[in-house]
């Protein structure tokens, strides 16, 4: 499920996003669960509550943090969530490069924008979802051990063995290391 986060510190505008949200992710089948916030704060609490978004519909001008600092402070725990900046000051867009925003819409926004930004964030989300389920089989003197991709740190050919380091283990794999080389290319 999609977790989406919206965060503004005026409660019509967190609803009017919410609902273009909400019919959005219904019209291209996504589950979603949507989080509304109305300051920086109550968006760190959330994620300190409930876990990691995958997508933030972000204002600017939010009452004591902006969202340019809660963007900083997102960045140093999360570097995949999509910041959307959703705001009424365009004089900020080059602050949002510095924390990596996704996109900066400024108000009053259209459902067509709001969509058009929410679907291709989604399908980044998508894939890195589809890439974290790639597994592949090490033989090893134990038996086969099946690895996902993404928890591969590094390969390391010593004393005539290959080392797999991931991120749950160390194991040592059969095979030579050009013929895992050669396995590996396409990831």
């Amino acid at each position: 499920m999609l977790r989406i986060g919206i965060c503004d510190d005026i409660r019509e505008e967190v609803e009017k996003q919410e609902k273009q949200v909400r019919q959005i992710t219904y019209q291209i089948g996504i589950r979603a669960d949507i989080r509304k916030c109305y300051s920086g704060m109550d968006l760190l609490m959330e994620i300190e509550l409930s876990g990691q978004f995958d997508i933030i519909l972000l204002d600017i001008e939010l009452g004591g943090m902006n969202g340019i600092e809660t963007a900083k402070i997102l960045r140093e725990k999360d570097k995949n969530v999509k910041i959307i900046y959703v705001t009424s000051y365009a004089e900020y867009v080059h602050y949002a490069f510095a924390v990596h925003a996704f996109a900066y819409l400024l108000k009053p926004v259209s459902q067509e924008q709001v969509k058009a930004q929410l679907q291709e964030a989604i399908s980044y989300y998508q894939k890195r979802k589809k890439e974290d389920e790639i597994s592949i089989r090490f033989e090893t003197k134990d038996g086969a051990e099946l690895v996902r991709i993404n928890d591969i740190y590094y390969f390391e050919y010593r004393e005539r063995r290959v080392y797999v380091k991931t991120k749950k283990e160390n194991l040592i794999i059969r095979g030579g290391i050009r013929e895992i080389a050669e396995r590996m290319k396409g990831y």
